[in-house]
């Protein structure tokens, strides 16, 4: 396994690969030096989100939100090629590779979390 932490660098390392006699490359894999971090902020906006919405079907319904009984979470790291448009709860990490030598293109890593807050209505 070869890290890459100068993304200017990795359409030449990949070309100079193929160049030296390299016919397949398998699992380019785009990641965060810190990941835990990127993963933190999206669950704090992640129960943010969560918390204001139970307070808005709450006060829909003519309840009050009472203790929080559960709080269950999902979450990952995953490469976004397409451009698509990340919810709220999602934080999104640029990933620029300008002048690449082999069929690298720029990309966004989502960070994303979902979580289920279950509350006892008062």
């Amino acid at each position: 396994m070869i890290t890459v932490l100068d993304l200017d660098q990795l359409g030449m390392l990949l070309g100079t690969a193929v160049a030296e006699g390299a016919n397949r490359i398998d699992g380019v894999r785009f990641g965060l030096r810190n990941e835990q971090a990127a993963l933190d902020t999206a669950r704090v906006a992640a129960v943010a989100a969560a918390q204001d919405r139970a307070r808005l079907y709450a006060d829909a319904a003519g309840v009050e939100v009472g203790e929080l009984l559960t709080l269950n979470e999902r979450s990952g790291v995953t490469m976004d090629m397409g451009g698509r448009i990340a919810p709220d709860t999602t934080v999104v990490v640029p990933v620029e590779v300008p002048g690449a030598d082999v069929g690298t293109s720029a990309g966004e890593l989502i960070s994303s979390v979902s979580v289920t807050l279950v509350y006892e209505i008062e």
